[in-house]
């Protein structure tokens, strides 16, 4: 199903988000503003929402918004009184009269069905009944669609079910007038008597049928298409649109990777959406670790090059790979090919520098004979001794008691011997149950080794540079360590371990005592904060080095972590920074925000902050103080030079921008954003109201924190400047962090 900003780029008319904190309601998508009439700000389906009394609360729009034709409209509903006077609650529309153009949705009387009801100059167009309460006190997700027609069921009525329409029909005229009549939210429009009482959401407005078919996935192997339920469950070889939509799995992330390992040769993901603009789409797939070099082991890599450079005859590719010899590579036998350009060289010379001994061509078991006429050795009066020199066999060398720790391992180091030659092949294995099973340290996690398996061993053991960086958290309960050694068959220089080392944080060898009593002077720990821009920043320490550990509280609430626990146990000092989500502030009110902290002993303190709710980040306010936007780039409040008429230019507006973002910034860089400007129509700035000088964009140097400049803002347009009833400008700021 395609996200509602994917809708909304592609036919969006209106985005109601209501997420302000108080006053009128602002448009996400368009420029529409909501008059607010009394209605309050609560929590939400998803952040705020507004709630209506059922008596005299109500938004308007002073515009239709929702226009004639094909439409979709969705929102999210909330009540818990069933209405039981004498009309019908309307809970939004823009139809008032019979024969007035327009619809309007609302609950029915007694039970809280949800109905709809669409009039023309004629007179009724469409009325239709879904037959579910939503005054139950429960979220409610609803969305109407109409394809324009009056073909059959091209009117559907969806309620918590995105797939299955509640309730669908078809009108008895296509629209042909404009909708007239303003838009209003939480009554009927210009009536009174017909008030909602509930609470409303996300109010979503299209001018199109949007995408409500969830996307899904079916997987082709062996020729056939399957999907995944308790097991395998195969279709057919090929499928159809509606077996995407019933077999089609929305979340293949469920899938066990049993289940996937009994998929044999490629295996392809077929990915279903009804949503015209998706393009591509991106699968993440986590298997278990490998690298290339296994996967291409014993296989032909061709790397081919692509350039446009007519010019270029060659390239050069630098490969890394692990040591290796030429004769690893080459086997006993090579053939050296010379080449030269010189015409007066006859003949060429190599010079090759071996261990080499006749006795490497015996293979297996031999009996060395020899003779001699030495009378002692003949008479047996003296030994003849036989000098030989051999590399060992590969040898793994396992550790056979555990180690002794006294104190939290925090780092393993080990240091070998080699000359400066090509050496042998060292590679170690870790174990935490005493040798029952072995582990080595790959991609940043263990993962189970047989080391019985020298091959094994030989490809996936940790090298001593791996060992060295192993960090602290992965070497807990660590107990033993095995080693694979085998010498270079071509030098004669050996493999040698040095050394390994445990760096643990404990003290030995001290003064021993039998008896004493010990007095504990803990210094409380401290801390050292700063609140600005909505970020909590600072050092928390302790001058006993021990360990701390902190929590924080938003106005009593907890915030970090958000279980309300004290964070683990961490070492002093401690870097503090925490960004304060400005969507949980009271705005305009005072907050508290608190941060309590202890030591390893539990010793507690705390230190609390006292502010005024506010947004941060380079904000635009107007003359009154009011913001303009959010912190996220939501509209708050528009600049509005309401009708503009041709050839006119407006009066100048001044506006502020503040530097709340809690630390100072540099070449502050403002301009209007060029992709909403409209020919004809000019969005000018200045420096300055009186004289106003234009200019494209405006620069600032060093701004502290709180520090604001002023500038001014007006528009200028051309005699032949088209209309435009929702012409819309947007300025854009952007400054480097000192």
């Amino acid at each position: 199903m395609a996200n509602t900003t994917d809708n909304m780029n592609r036919c969006g008319v209106a985005w109601f988000k209501m997420d302000e904190t108080s006053g009128n309601l602002v448009d996400s998508k368009g420029s529409f503003v909501g008059i607010n009439n009394g209605s309050t700000v609560v929590s939400g389906f998803r952040g705020n929402a507004r709630s209506f009394n059922g008596t005299s609360s109500y938004i308007q729009i002073s515009n239709p918004v929702s226009q004639y034709g094909k439409k979709s409209v969705r929102f999210k509903v909330k009540s818990s009184f069933i209405p039981n006077g004498s009309v019908h609650p309307v809970i939004m529309g823009n139809q008032k009269d019979i024969k007035d153009p327009g619809w309007r949705v609302g609950v029915r009387l007694n039970t809280g069905y949800l109905y709809y009801y669409s009039t023309d100059t004629t007179g009724v167009n469409l009325s239709l009944i879904a037959t579910v309460n939503v005054c139950d006190n429960q979220w409610h997700d609803v969305l109407f669609t109409w394809d324009g027609t009056i073909n059959e069921n091209s009117f559907k009525l969806y309620v918590d079910d995105m797939i299955t329409p509640k309730v669908q029909g078809a009108p008895l005229r296509i629209e042909t007038k404009p909708y007239v009549t303003n838009f209003e939210i939480g009554k009927l429009v210009t009536q009174t008597g017909f008030n909602f009482n509930g609470i409303l959401d996300e109010i979503e407005m299209y001018n199109d049928v949007i995408s409500v078919a969830p996307n899904t996935t079916l997987v082709f192997s062996e020729g056939e298409y399957k999907y995944y339920s308790e097991g395998w469950r195969i279709l057919d070889s090929t499928v159809t649109e509606s077996d995407y939509k019933i077999f089609g799995m929305q979340d293949i992330s469920t899938i066990p990777e049993s289940a996937w390992s009994q998929l044999e040769g490629e295996v392809e993901l077929c990915y279903y959406t009804d949503d015209p603009d998706t393009t591509e789409v991106s699968f993440n797939i986590e298997t278990k670790p490998f690298t290339l070099a296994e996967e291409w082991e014993d296989k032909e890599i061709k790397i081919i090059e692509y350039t446009d450079d007519p010019n270029q005859m060659e390239s050069t590719i630098t490969i890394e790979t692990e040591p290796f010899t030429l004769y690893d590579e080459l086997g006993d036998t090579v053939d050296v090919l010379y080449y030269t350009d010189d015409p007066s060289k006859t003949s060429a010379e190599l010079n090759i520098t071996a261990n080499y001994s006749p006795l490497d061509e015996l293979e297996g078991d031999f009996d060395v004979v020899t003779w001699t006429n030495d009378e002692e050795v003949i008479a047996g009066t003296r030994d003849m001794s036989l000098t030989y020199d051999a590399l060992p066999f590969e040898q793994i060398i396992v550790q056979p008691t555990d180690i002794e720790l006294y104190g939290d391992l925090k780092k393993l180091v080990a240091s070998k011997i080699v000359d400066s030659r090509t050496a042998g092949t060292l590679k170690l294995a870790a174990s935490f149950d005493s040798g029952l099973t072995w582990k080595t340290y790959r991609f940043d996690k263990w993962v189970t080794l047989d080391i019985q398996n020298t091959t094994l061993f030989k490809r996936k053991g940790m090298g001593v540079e791996t060992l060295n960086t192993i960090p602290e958290q992965d070497l807990t309960g660590l107990t033993r360590i095995a080693y694979y050694f085998d010498n270079s068959e071509h030098y004669e220089n050996s493999y040698a371990l040095d050394q390994v080392k445990m760096v643990v944080d404990a003290p030995r060898q001290t003064v021993e005592v039998q008896q004493m009593a010990l007095q504990l002077l803990n210094t409380t720990a401290t801390i050292d904060l700063t609140f600005s821009g909505n970020k909590l920043q600072g050092i928390l320490n302790d001058a006993d080095k021990g360990k701390v550990k902190y929590r924080v509280l938003l106005n009593g609430q907890s915030y970090y972590p958000a279980d309300g626990e004290f964070t683990r146990l961490l070492p002093s000092p401690f870097k503090i920074e925490i960004n304060i989500d400005e969507r949980k502030f009271l705005f305009g009110k005072e907050n508290t925000l608190k941060v309590e902290f202890q030591d390893y002993w539990g010793s507690v303190d705390s230190r609390e902050f006292s502010f005024v709710g506010t947004y941060s980040g380079l904000m635009f306010m107007d003359e009154s103080g009011d913001f303009l936007s959010d912190t996220f780039g939501g509209i708050l409040k528009q600049l509005d030079y309401e009708v503009i008429i041709a050839g006119q230019t407006t009066l100048t507006k001044k506006v502020k921008l503040i530097n709340q973002l809690g630390y100072a910034v540099d070449h502050v860089y403002l301009e209007m954003d060029k992709k909403l400007q409209t020919s004809g129509v000019e969005v000018q700035l200045s420096r300055q109201a009186d004289p106003f000088l234009p200019i494209d964009y405006l620069t600032y140097g060093l701004m502290e924190p709180e520090e604001s400049v002023d500038f001014y803002v007006r528009i200028a347009t051309d005699i032949h400047a088209k209309p435009d009833p929702n012409g819309i400008f947007e300025m854009k700021v952007k400054a480097d962090r000192v």
